[in-house]
């Protein structure tokens, strides 16, 4: 009768095939002791831990019976590290902004407040603007360069209003007289108005000319070029014309700044007469002198 054989394991002898008599039990064929195998050990490879995931430690097992022999362990998963925060640069004035960092192991990012990064108001100036005649001007403010926010607001200064009054003197033995005269309508302080030369004109417009007598009793010829900003300021030397009759029998001395006068060139003919002037400091007093017989 067969005795069968018994395969050996990894950890357990086998018997090879054998036979005994049915009748007697007398063996026929021992059967032989195989002896066991031992382990066939295939590592279990470690699986790395994320940020998110857990991981694994080295192990092994048979392949043959698939007995673990290194037991693998869990490993924690690491969480994010975040260490190198760059700003964002979006602070303001008077709030802090934002910095972001990306994981030291992954492609994750992490974005949180940056303390302390409200850049403060920036002033800077705003400059007065000077009114004009024909514009208002501002007083001198100020604003923050970056948000806008007004620290000192500018007002308003009103328009110029013309002031085509003009004060002169009159050197006369000595004695400075002062004389006030509108060289736009020639009307005096405290005495009558000085008469329009309305036949009196230059190669520049805008010439107003008036004369007669003042106060004092001195006669005057008061010239100037009249914008719309009031009396011209221009440097520039024009020949003005004047009918004859208004300065036959005198001298033409023009009035200087420090009460000195110069007797300007007069030219004549055709029942005309012409003298030049600059207007660089915006109005002409020329003083009429009589002329000794």
């Amino acid at each position: 009768m067969i005795d069968p054989a018994v395969a050996a394991t990894c950890t357990e002898t086998g018997l090879t095939e054998g036979s005994h008599c049915s009748v007697c039990n007398k063996i026929l064929i021992a059967q032989e002791v195989v002896p066991f195998t031992n382990h066939t050990e295939v590592i279990d490879p470690a699986v790395a831990a994320t940020c998110t995931e857990t991981g694994l430690t080295e192990g092994s097992h048979c392949s043959v019976c698939n007995k673990i022999l290194v037991a693998q362990k869990t490993v924690s998963a690491l969480n994010h590290s975040f260490t190198n925060y760059i700003s964002n640069d979006d602070a303001t004035c008077t709030e802090d902004g934002t910095k972001t960092a990306k994981c030291d192991r992954c492609d994750v990012t992490d974005t949180q407040s940056d303390e302390g990064s409200a850049k403060g108001h920036t002033s800077v100036v705003d400059a007065a603007v000077a009114p004009t005649y024909s514009s208002v001007g501002l007083t001198e403010g100020s604003h923050c360069a970056d948000c806008g926010l007004v620290f000192k607001e500018q007002e308003v200064i009103p328009a110029l209003v013309p002031d085509t009054n003009v004060d002169f003197h009159l050197n006369q033995t000595g004695v400075l007289s002062s004389h006030r005269v509108d060289v736009a309508t020639g009307a005096q302080k405290d005495a009558p108005a000085l008469q329009a030369v309305t036949s009196a004109y230059t190669n520049f417009s805008g010439l107003t000319v008036f004369h007669g007598t003042l106060a004092n009793g001195e006669r005057i010829m008061t010239v100037a070029l009249i914008g719309s900003d009031g009396i011209s300021e221009v440097d520039i030397t024009l020949n003005v014309v004047v009918n004859t009759d208004v300065v036959a029998g005198y001298r033409l001395m023009l009035v200087n700044a420090d009460g000195t006068e110069t007797e300007l060139s007069v030219g004549s003919g055709n029942g005309k007469s012409s003298f030049a002037l600059n207007f660089a400091n915006g109005a002409q007093i020329i003083h009429l002198v009589p002329i000794a017989e």
